[in-house]
């Protein structure tokens, strides 16, 4: 169009738009090729025009405002637009067609962004005007101005135009009644609030019912009307961290800057590590080493941030009121002394019986880092049984002690406390079931003299500094373990993730911890005062929830005087979130072995097509007893309800082939082979034995991945031979499935190789996946401490926060959907921020999940995984095997499919009454 001379552009106010003229009716071009034109020639005849108008820069546009923009910009260029000798035609053209314009469509969208079709709105008016009320019919497609020229129809004197009803009218929906709308212009993310909501000079907008996200809270202390806990808050700010390094930077610069007068922090926390450095001063820092506090300031300075909880705390005592701590008990029972000797010899001898076998590489003991972590934890329920009756009370093995011993008293001011959940056994509905399936002498005396399997599993902090106090709330305990970072480059590489708060929700964690510690400590104070709503900020553009687990116990001794009959808020709001789903639903957990009501909600979501993407990322091994099966089983759910749509992608983050650390790849890395090995060979022999490391691992032969499961048991090797050939069993080929599991399973092509040949071992681990989050439709994101089970959501103590931005949708780079480019980038290897703009898209982006490592993704079907040995249900290669083989051996019992399943549900993954109120 002509309006492209200079004169008119610097005039045009918000930009400059594109017109468009179509021309009907088969047009004819009136001069001839090559013709001579002057100005003024007729150039096109046209029985019809239609006209068409599109600004790039503006997500909504009132077409009769531009068209005027340019008719006034034209006007006041005048005489100085005779380069376009047109310009007075084209504004004649354009004031006609504004004339005969229609108006501009107004949208109500929701959270997803698609138009809500259905709901009645009312349009308040100034100066005395009455209210518009106007109904959505699916055909309007959400265009309240489609609704207006129906309503037209029967009322003349209503307006023609949404546009222009006066500074100061407001929209609301009035059907269905929300409990808590939120609003927002499509165009303007700065503009966000309830109803009735300003609708300015917008045209677009984005609405919600809080409600559908956020539940009432539901724990009402002993003797209250209602729960202290605000069901949402506005204005908060929620800053991500995905792994531990930049979470740990961040809590441990806000604990420098507690050091001073009425500084002080809380924390509670699964495990707790006072001593183990977790932030580095320098690069060469060693990480793995615990430290004295002399040991710290040596390597940071009193100027410098700590770099040790204890050393944060030290400084913080000695300038405040220090800080107050609540490490879990582990060790969480009334009464052992009814185990006899004889039922502690048999678990004793037996698991150290098993741990023996495993280093001297005897086959049917066999077992893994999870099964050796599982019969561990068998052999310290006997060693704390045994301390209890030989000792004073098993002190010397609880886990958390070093932690209380180094916290406790510090400064004169610091107080520490291991605390325990009281639910017990008997609070369990379903454990009938375990004390009627496992009556044997092993697990029916242990496991009833251990009677209680809950634990407080929140991972809070709170830090008062003299400008602020700020809360933190995940997955990331205090430990050594969540060093790793986005690399993934650990020898054991772990992904979690964490929030900080700061804004109105920082009063309910902190409210959560004083209500713990009131419990635990009694009339011993707080380091910090629980913050009121009005004392904290906010500037934040984020609503919150703190939402909450505990369990309901059948006796009122048992049951936590703040939430006597248990807290169901997390759950409920997990459940009403899928159920708000329309997009999308991305999902981190580290067990995925969700109860019944959740699994239901995922399938139905999944068969009634609801969605188009549901993503799920878990760990590739669970350490979690008899939880791969109950894992396995949800997973063939959601596949068979997806009925081949490619909605469902499960799978778990693996690391990129890499040689081992510098540090161990003097002994770990350069091997030789010491026989010819053919295509079809499944046993390789390779030297020198001292450099081969405990099985399963990857090794490269010749270029050929192959992963090591198990020696060879015959020959052994010689001990003293330190050059001698070590024999391993080996997946080639397709039996690594490296990249695709079955039916069609895939990996490298097997080769022959030459004695000689070299053999290098790679790390090809899978990332452990601790984070337990949710998003859902780049608006809603959930973190805390909670895995999906039973003990997440109904016996066991969470705290998670749960998070919309207050402009919804309407602004595509809010907080959810930043974090969730950020973590896709690390999922699928991909550079962040420069690889946002393509996974900007989640819907689009997530065919990416697709792609096969090699190419450069870490994630990696499930299913693609080596066979591995687990604490299985089965005998053989399992750790379970070989336990309840050898005990079997003995008489003791024997453990068919019913056992597992009570075991499950009575040990593993218990439950409480809570579970039938939701």
């Amino acid at each position: 169009m002509a309006f492209g001379a200079p004169a008119v552009a610097r005039r045009l106010t918000g930009g400059i738009p594109t017109l468009y003229l179509i021309l009907d009716g088969a047009p004819t071009l009136t001069p001839g090729t090559g013709d001579p034109l002057s100005a003024g020639d007729a150039l096109l005849t046209a029985t019809a025009v239609s006209f068409g108008l599109f600004d790039q820069g503006r997500a909504e546009l009132d077409t009769a405002a531009a068209l005027q923009n340019l008719v006034d910009a034209m006007t006041a260029a005048g005489d100085t637009a005779a380069p376009t000798a047109g310009t007075s035609a084209v504004a004649d053209l354009i004031t006609a067609i504004a004339g005969d314009i229609t108006p501009s469509p107004m949208l109500v969208l929701d959270t997803a962004g698609r138009r809500v079709r259905a709901g009645s709105f009312r349009i308040n008016r100034t100066g005395g005007a009455a209210a518009i009320d106007l109904s959505l019919d699916p055909a309007d497609d959400g265009d309240l101005q489609q609704a207006l020229s129906r309503a037209r129809a029967g009322d003349p004197t209503l307006p023609a135009d949404l546009t222009g009803l006066g500074a100061g009218a407001s929209i609301e929906q009035i059907a269905p009644v929300p409990g808590a709308a939120q609003w927002a212009a499509f165009a303007n993310p700065a503009r966000t609030g309830a109803a009735p909501f300003d609708m300015g000079s917008n045209r677009h907008f984005t609405t919600t019912d809080l409600h559908d996200w956020f539940p009432a809270q539901d724990a009402v202390p002993t003797g209250a009307a209602a729960s202290p806990l605000q069901r949402f808050t506005k204005g908060n700010r929620i800053t991500t961290f995905l792994n531990g390094p930049p979470y740990f930077d961040d809590l441990f610069a806000a604990l420098h800057a507690a050091d001073a007068a009425g500084g002080g922090v809380h924390l509670a926390g699964y495990s707790m590590y006072p001593g183990a450095p977790l932030i580095k001063r320098r690069w060469n820092d060693d990480l793995g080493t615990d430290l004295s506090i002399s040991a710290a300031d040596n390597r940071a300075g009193a100027g410098d941030v700590p770099v040790t909880l204890e050393q944060a705390n030290a400084r913080i005592s000695s300038a405040g009121q220090g800080g107050r701590f609540l490490p879990l008990r582990f060790i969480n029972s009334d009464d052992l002394s009814a185990v006899t000797a004889v039922e502690i010899l048999v678990v004793h001898v037996l698991g150290m019986t098993l741990m023996i076998l495993n280093i001297f590489g005897v086959r049917f003991a066999r077992m893994n880092t999870a099964g050796i972590i599982v019969l561990m934890a068998v052999i310290l329920t006997n060693a704390i049984i045994i301390s209890i009756l030989t000792a004073n009370g098993a002190a010397a093995l609880e886990p958390s002690k070093d932690a209380v011993d180094r916290l406790d008293g510090q400064g004169g001011v610091s107080e520490a406390r291991l605390d325990g959940l009281p639910v017990s056994k008997d609070d369990n509905p379903l454990v009938d079931g375990f004390d009627g399936a496992l009556n044997s002498l092993v697990f029916g005396a242990v496991f009833g003299a251990l009677e209680r399997f809950g634990a407080f599993h929140q991972k809070i902090a709170i830090v008062k500094t003299p400008a602020d106090v700020i809360a933190y709330c995940g997955g990331i305990d205090l430990n050594p373990d969540r060093i790793d970072d986005e690399r993934h480059l650990a020898a054991s590489p772990y992904q979690d993730t964490q929030i900080r708060i700061d804004g109105p929700a920082v009063r309910d964690i902190a409210l959560t911890f004083e209500q713990r510690w009131t419990r635990e400590a009694g009339a011993a104070s707080p380091a910090i005062a629980t913050p009121a709503l009005a004392d904290l900020p906010t500037s934040g553009t984020m609503i919150a929830q703190v939402a909450r687990t505990y369990p309901q116990a059948r006796a009122a001794a048992r049951g936590l005087d703040f939430a006597p009959q248990g807290d169901a808020t997390l759950v409920r709001g997990v459940l009403a979130a899928i159920a708000a789903a329309r997009e999308y639903i991305f999902i981190e957990d580290q067990y995925m072995t969700p109860p019944p009501v959740y699994r239901a909600a995922m399938v139905q979501k999944v068969a009634n097509r609801e969605i188009k993407s549901m993503i799920i990322c878990v760990p590739n091994v669970t350490d979690q007893p008899f939880g791969e099966e109950k894992r396995n089983a949800f997973i063939a759910d959601l596949i068979a309800a997806d009925a081949g749509a490619g909605i469902v992608k499960v799978g778990y983050p693996r690391q990129q082939i890499v040689m081992p650390s510098a540090e161990t790849g003097a002994m770990q890395g350069k091997l030789r082979l010491t026989k010819d090995v053919d295509v079809g060979d499944t046993e390789i022999f390779v030297t020198p034995q001292t450099r081969v490391p405990a099985t399963p691992f990857w090794l490269s032969v010749g270029g050929e991945i192959m992963r090591a499961y198990d020696d060879v048991a015959v020959p052994l090797p010689d001990p003293g031979d330190v050059n001698g050939a070590k024999g391993l069993q080996v997946d080639r080929g397709a039996d690594t499935r490296i990249t695709a599991g079955p039916p069609t399973p895939a990996g490298a092509s097997p080769r022959k190789h030459k004695e000689g040949d070299a053999a290098s071992i790679v790390n090809l681990a899978g990332i452990y996946v601790h984070s337990k989050l949710m998003i859902i439709d780049d608006v809603y994101l959930n973190i805390g401490s909670a895995n999906v089970n039973r003990r997440g959501y109904f016996h066991d103590a969470e705290c998670n926060v749960l998070t919309l931005p207050e402009a919804l949708r309407s602004d595509p780079r809010n907080t959810v959907a930043k974090f969730r480019t950020q973590l896709w980038a690390e999922m699928l290897d991909l550079p962040y921020p420069m690889s946002e703009p393509i996974l900007r898209d989640p819907v689009a982006s997530s065919a990416l999940f697709d792609r096969n490592q090699f190419l450069g993704n870490r994630f990696v079907p499930l299913e693609a995984m080596p066979h591995h040995l687990v604490f299985g249900a089965v005998t053989g290669d399992s750790v379970a095997g070989a336990l309840l083989t050898s005990v079997t051996g003995l008489g003791v019992f024997t453990l068919g499919t019913l056992e597992r399943e009570a075991f499950f549900d009575a040990v593993v993954d218990p439950t409480t009454d809570l579970e039938d109120r939701v």
